[in-house]
């Protein structure tokens, strides 16, 4: 239904599934996520992006999972807010809807409006680069939310310049 609704109405880019593990009932956005469960969040993200993919290849759409990375932990549930766990959580955690969204075939990546300990997920080099394009071999198209590369400094230039250095 989603790319039967899409394609007709002009951009054949639908900026979906939400990839975000929602380990907090105060976020605010829990409605948009698949659940608290890093396996049932996995599993449907992947048949989701599937789902996109199995009808012919004209009809298709470009699918891109987001708010990489975390949403679903920020501290009192703040969409914008701060991210506080270690790499270790953020890997086994976080990062299975996006490995599968990946290998299901996704074509792009929608960063957060969050800091992980305190900076802006645009500006996360390791993160963007070094976990997306380097070990996940993304290829496609890494993009801000809405603004977001604001984010990343008070200075709009400077914001901007981080964030595509850091791989948006």
């Amino acid at each position: 239904v989603t790319v039967r609704e899409t394609r007709p109405s002009g951009p054949h880019w639908n900026m979906t599934p939400v990839a975000d593990v929602a380990r907090t009932d105060l976020w605010g956005r829990t409605y948009e996520s698949f659940g608290e469960d890093p396996y049932l969040c996995t599993a449907l993200i992947q048949s989701t992006i599937m789902g996109y993919k199995s009808i012919p290849p004209e009809s298709t759409i470009v699918t891109g999972p987001k708010h990489y990375l975390a949403s679903g932990h920020t501290v009192m549930g703040h969409t914008k807010g701060d991210i506080n766990v270690e790499d270790r959580i953020l890997r086994e955690v976080d990062m299975p809807p996006y490995v599968a969204s990946i290998k299901a075939g996704a074509q792009t990546i929608m960063t957060n409006y969050c800091t992980i300990r305190g900076v802006a997920m645009e500006a996360k080099e390791d993160m963007l680069t070094g976990w997306l394009k380097k070990e996940l071999g993304v290829d496609g198209y890494i993009i801000s939310d809405w603004a977001s590369t604001d984010n990343a400094s008070s200075d709009y230039g400077e914001s901007i310049e981080i964030s595509l250095n850091a791989g948006i």
